[in-house]
């Protein structure tokens, strides 16, 4: 499944659920979603979802973990999945997802959770897609978290910022852009090194067509 929206925009739907009451009936029906809470160590935002007793019982249990950065796991009884979100470019992402079904669960009962969860992840696009327009128009404010309630994503950026902030400070101390994904020259390739620093520092800059020979 694929998303118009920023992957970071998806991690912060994900873990709150201050928008369940509203944007997911079959969530408000299966939990007590006033004492839905998030507990955060380590790369792991665990949620507790609290399922009503009724529920527990038609075998609609549910337990959540989001693995920092870009990945979580649903598991109930008959039914778990796996998503990773891949960011494909800073306004669009790929949802990619692995389903299973335990092997003495019924038909019905598996179609059960199978339908709830299809529903509630397209509910999830729908909010995400609108999150990232109104994100994109540039009237956004942030504004404060709540503490209890936003955990989930006052612990996922605090992550962020702290990456893309020591990123920031290793440019700084080399002078120039760092790009993982770009290979590092040898030590007798300081010839390469010095013509890539003199074309980057042209007025036309690195996404110049005057150069694309």
């Amino acid at each position: 499944m694929s998303g118009d929206y920023n992957w970071k925009t998806l991690s912060d739907n994900y873990n709150e659920c201050y928008h369940c009451k509203t944007a997911h009936p079959d969530a408000a029906d299966v939990a007590d979603l006033s004492a839905y809470r998030v507990d955060t160590k380590g790369g792991n935002i665990e949620h507790f979802a609290n399922t009503k007793p009724e529920m527990e019982e038609q075998g609609l249990k549910i337990v959540s973990n989001y693995y920092f950065p870009n990945a979580c796991m649903t598991v109930s009884p008959k039914f778990f999945y796996m998503m990773r979100c891949v960011p494909t470019s800073p306004g669009h992402c790929s949802m990619e997802y692995e389903v299973y079904r335990h092997k003495n669960a019924t038909d019905e009962g598996f179609q059960t959770i199978d339908a709830m969860f299809k529903r509630i992840l397209a509910e999830d696009k729908w909010l995400c897609n609108n999150a990232q327009k109104n994100l994109n128009a540039g009237v956004f404010v942030n504004g404060e978290m709540h503490p209890k309630m936003e955990q989930g994503p006052l612990y996922f950026q605090h992550r962020v910022r702290a990456i893309l902030n020591g990123h920031y400070q290793l440019e700084k101390a080399a002078g120039k852009e760092i790009n993982p994904a770009q290979h590092i020259p040898s030590d007798s390739s300081h010839g390469t090194e010095n013509d890539m620093g003199f074309c980057s520092g042209l007025a036309c800059g690195k996404d110049a067509e005057q150069l694309a020979w």
